[in-house]
């Protein structure tokens, strides 16, 4: 059997982001949005930042 890899505690917030980035790719980010979306992830801000 194949060990299981341990997921990172972080890895759930990147695919939140992910899709998160899919979702907002055709719409323009306002500070607002950008405000909400840092709520929303926690300490990812600095992929919300560069997108």
């Amino acid at each position: 059997m194949k060990k299981k890899k341990r997921k990172r505690r972080g890895k759930k917030m990147e695919k939140i982001v992910k899709t998160l980035k899919v979702k907002i790719k055709n719409e323009v980010l306002t500070r607002r949005k950008k405000e909400r979306l840092r709520r929303i992830t926690g300490r990812d801000t600095r992929i919300i930042e560069n997108m």
